[in-house]
């Protein structure tokens, strides 16, 4: 008799092994699953997000009813240096390059580069400094002091509005003389301030004799 042979592998599976591939194919689904799930939260708090921008009503600023122009625009009242430099650049002196020049300032500092004998500088008056033409109006542009010192290029208030003159009348002569002459006295530099500051002008008149 010869030997009995194993019976052939069934092809059908059993249902144990059916479960364990039902089971792992759970496992590896969960992840991707929670991931999609994810996914999909973020993107609608992103659109709520943006529909609550969008439907919010943009913000008017509403005119202030303040009678005093100081308060009412706080910002329309101050000067703007940048129009006053513009202003005083043309007034700024224009002076020839030449050998007394070059032992003071030779490079500009804007660009750095070397003047040139009989070149057209500008001179800010109130240092004395030397630039090329084009460096301090592009400067200037900007700023409202010297490049080097930082000395302003506006004048102070002194220059833009000087004292006025004070007028002091001769007292008439004696002997019956009616004619009088007036002089212009030029004051210090401590009561023009004092002067500048007032507003109005202080007139000496002398008493009959």
């Amino acid at each position: 008799m010869g030997v009995p042979q194993p019976p052939p592998p069934s092809q059908h599976l059993y249902p144990q092994e059916i479960q364990l591939k039902l089971y792992q194919a759970f496992i590896f689904s969960i992840p991707i699953l929670f991931s999609i799930i994810l996914v999909l939260l973020f993107y609608l708090f992103y659109l709520k997000r943006r529909a609550s921008s969008l439907s919010s009503p943009p913000l008017h600023i509403l005119p202030s009813t303040s009678t005093d122009p100081q308060t009412a625009y706080p910002y329309s009242t101050q000067p703007c240096r940048l129009d006053l430099t513009v202003q005083f650049l043309d007034k700024l002196p224009r002076i020839l390059f030449d050998e007394d020049l070059r032992t003071r300032d030779s490079v500009c500092c804007v660009c750095l580069g070397e003047f040139e004998l009989n070149e057209e500088l500008l001179q800010i008056p109130y240092c004395n400094h030397v630039f090329h033409i084009s460096c301090i109006c592009n400067w200037l542009q900007s700023n409202s002091t010297c490049p080097l010192c930082r000395c302003s290029i506006i004048p102070s208030s002194k220059f833009l509005n000087p004292a006025p003159p004070i007028i002091i009348s001769d007292p008439p002569q004696q002997g019956g003389i009616s004619g009088s002459s007036s002089h212009i006295m030029s004051l210090p530099h401590q009561q023009e301030e004092e002067v500048g500051a007032s507003t109005n002008t202080t007139i000496f008149q002398g008493n009959d004799v």
